[in-house]
């Protein structure tokens, strides 16, 4: 059993990543999900980033630091995983580097340089990435940097998807692809298994 944490993309705390914790929690793992736009969701990725930039990623980061602060699962013994969709995947890197109790790093649908990050990448975290392999929004230089960084220790678990999809897990967008999703489902759980 994992606690995991969850931040969502730039559309939001939708209903399709709701129904997603909602698995994970019918497979036994508990799911914390701060929603850092207090409420509001988005039809396109692109209003999702600019609600974003004009909210201020100072603002959002604060209220995911808060968040976590408060939140139950901070006390709880089970081995804690990250996981940032998209946008959420900055925060999801931050708070594992950060957390002494982090079992495993789970990017949807991005990547994240570990020379982004403010201290040293720590050696041997289990990390898996999910992405399609002609994805406009994905940072392909930093999935490069992570594998470089990663591959002495315990090297990336990267699982890419022919196409040009973004959110193709998020059964409430219209990128939506159920076969990727079913195939990803089936690996996060291996991998939440095998953390925990």
């Amino acid at each position: 059993m994992a606690n995991i944490v969850l931040f969502h993309h730039a559309q939001g705390l939708t209903d399709g990543l709701k129904r997603m914790a909602a698995a994970f929690e019918r497979a036994g793992h508990t799911v914390f999900a701060p929603d850092l736009y207090e409420g509001k969701t988005f039809p396109t990725v692109d209003d999702g980033v600019a609600f974003a930039e004009s909210t201020g990623f100072d603002v959002i980061n604060a209220r995911a630091d808060a968040a976590l602060a408060a939140a139950p699962h901070s006390t709880a013994p089970h081995p804690r995983v990250y996981m940032g969709f998209s946008m959420g995947a900055e925060s999801a890197a931050r708070h594992a580097q950060a957390d002494p109790q982090t079992a495993g790093l789970i990017l949807m649908h991005a990547a994240i340089d570990p020379a982004w990050m403010p201290s040293p990448w720590p050696a041997g975290l289990p990390i898996q990435v999910h992405a399609c392999d002609q994805d406009p929004w994905m940072e392909f230089d930093a999935l490069a940097a992570l594998r470089t960084e990663t591959e002495k220790s315990r090297p990336v678990e990267v699982y890419l998807y022919p196409g040009e999809t973004h959110l193709f897990t998020d059964d409430s967008v219209p990128e939506y692809n159920a076969v990727y999703a079913q195939l990803a489902r089936t690996r996060l759980l291996k991998f939440l298994e095998e953390v925990s």
